[in-house]
């Protein structure tokens, strides 16, 4: 969620004679230290909308792509090509809140939204709102991490809307954080991982 041009994603490169990252464990330990605590900042600032102002605006601030303190683009969304588009989706998002309200896992509330989203609105951007939705009502992805164009398994054949179960990847990446934050780090340190190889679990090197 939080890729471009995000401090970590420079932070193992620049670091390299001090942590090599040449295992999963260095990637877990610089994404805590750099990532974990900028995710739930930014999640945090929609269920603040949510707290103040209600569903119906949570769904809004998250389909338009903003941030709900500054006004400025998400990082995902600062790629999208067409304004008018994210504009669209923001407006007219807000009309499905009583089926949202009445969604209660994450898996539902991005089936839903998958359903809802316009022509131009990708799977990144209708996993992002479902993301900042479904962390305002208290369930974030959690047996799953979604997998779309910035977030891919090393090694494995590019997916841009799929899902793998938490259950099926290192004991190492899943005692450390939840699903949520997992996709976050696969997209942050993608290219730290390419070298480290296979994240499912038994297929370490």
């Amino acid at each position: 969620m939080s890729c471009k041009k995000h401090i970590a994603e420079k932070s193992c490169r620049q670091n390299r004679e001090k942590a090599d990252c040449s295992a999963l464990t260095d990637v877990i330990r610089l994404y805590r230290k750099e990532c974990y605590s900028v995710l739930e900042d930014e999640l945090g600032k929609f269920k603040k909308v949510y707290e103040t102002k209600g569903l119906e605006e949570l769904i809004r601030a998250a389909a338009s792509g903003k941030d709900p303190e500054t006004g400025r683009k998400m990082p995902h969304q600062r790629r999208f090509p067409v304004d008018a588009v994210l504009q669209q989706w923001a407006e007219e998002l807000p009309g499905a809140t009583a089926e949202i309200d009445r969604c209660r896992s994450f898996k539902l509330l991005h089936e839903l939204l998958k359903k809802k989203r316009l022509k131009g609105v990708g799977p990144l951007t209708c996993y992002d709102t479902a993301q900042r939705i479904g962390y305002a009502l208290g369930f974030p992805p959690e047996k799953c991490v979604y997998l779309h164009a910035g977030a891919q398994l090393p090694g494995e054949k590019k997916e841009i809307d799929g899902h793998v179960a938490t259950s099926e990847l290192a004991k190492e990446l899943t005692a450390a954080f939840p699903a949520y934050h997992i996709e976050n780090l696969l997209c942050i340190y993608k290219h730290e991982l390419a070298s480290i190889g296979s994240l499912r679990k038994n297929q370490q090197r």
